[in-house]
């Protein structure tokens, strides 16, 4: 049977990102730490997708003590009279989560290229009929351009990272560490603001041999 030219196009794309077969490893740990009327959730987690890519994440908030007990003694009936977790648990959960005082504290997540960056730039390349330094220029174009028209002055420092990452690979990390812990309820806020956001909640890129 022929393939039509979108097959080819997706079997292209999985031979040549070597996706035929994944080995994936994970750890995460999440510590809950009660202090000052606040449970402290701190996560931690590293995720391996073997010869392709690994990231870890670093995730620390602050609960409200009267809004984490009760969502522990709703998540604790749910389970007691329906035998199950669902979609209306879960997101009778998140109402409680957002309608109380939750605040980020830190937040880390760190990219690390196994190959994939190169196979990608190869593959946009050919698709793009460029040569793979002229599609990475492209790249680096295109993300230079988006970060002068939505976050002019405040992510011009982030762009150095993201270029060494497209030439030397290796690790990308993006880290928010504010000063004070801010609501979650602000970050609908943010979304419409990304300027004052990365002000506001320390947003830092780095590129990591």
């Amino acid at each position: 049977q022929a393939l039509t030219t979108d097959n080819i196009t997706e079997y292209d794309l999985v031979t040549q990102l070597s996706l035929q077969n994944l080995e994936i490893g994970f750890d995460v740990e999440n510590m809950l730490i009660e202090e000052s009327g606040v449970m402290r959730s701190q996560l931690r987690g590293h995720v391996d997708i073997k010869n392709h890519f690994s990231t870890d994440i670093e995730f620390d908030a602050q609960i409200p003590l009267p809004a984490f007990l009760e969502i522990m003694r709703y998540t604790e009936s749910s389970a007691a009279f329906t035998g199950k977790f669902g979609d209306e648990v879960a997101q009778s959960l998140l109402a409680i989560f957002f309608q109380s005082d939750v605040a980020l504290s830190k937040v880390s997540l760190s990219l690390r290229d196994h190959g994939t960056l190169g196979r990608l730039l190869s593959l946009y390349a050919k698709y793009s009929e460029q040569s793979v330094p002229e599609a990475t220029e492209n790249i680096r174009w295109e993300i230079d351009q988006w970060i002068k028209e939505n976050i002019s002055e405040e992510g011009m420092h982030f762009f150095p990272a993201i270029d060494k990452f497209l030439d030397r690979g290796g690790q990308l990390r993006i880290s928010a560490n504010p000063d004070a812990s801010v609501p979650f309820l602000l970050f609908a806020r943010y979304l419409l603001m990304p300027e004052s956001a990365i002000g506001q909640l320390n947003v830092n890129i780095e590129q990591v041999n």
